[in-house]
């Protein structure tokens, strides 16, 4: 489903104008219709593998949470919590990996160590 949704955005961007901004930085359509797909497609995997270890940590939480809750309330909302907060944090830290990604990614794409070339900033 993303991949044809990316198409999609691909063939948006392709016929569309350039805009004042892309010609002062040097970005014509094909290249920013590459990026803003690659970064879809990024944004989409790192969203499902966040989604999935989220499912499975709740599936197993959700066991442990009932087993706890035979014994105490307290211990069952600990253990709840701690089973959400590490989901939480994996959100984040794929967020963080997909930031990272795209930003080295263009880094090395646009070429930006070469001197007059513009910055990966430009393109964000």
């Amino acid at each position: 489903m993303a991949i044809l949704l990316a198409l999609v955005i691909l063939g948006i961007y392709l016929f569309r104008s350039t805009t004042p901004q892309q010609e002062s930085s040097g970005i014509g359509r094909v290249t920013s219709a590459y990026i803003t797909v690659a970064a879809f497609l990024l944004g989409a995997l790192c969203s499902g593998v966040a989604g999935y270890v989220g499912m499975w940590v709740s599936v197993r939480a959700n066991v442990r949470v009932s087993s706890a809750a035979r014994r105490s309330a307290r211990e069952a909302l600990q253990v709840a919590v701690r089973a959400g907060g590490f989901s939480a944090l994996v959100v984040v830290g794929m967020a963080v990996i997909g930031i990272a990604i795209l930003y080295a990614t263009f880094y090395v794409w646009l070429g930006v160590d070469s001197p007059g070339s513009m910055k990966v900033t430009d393109c964000m």
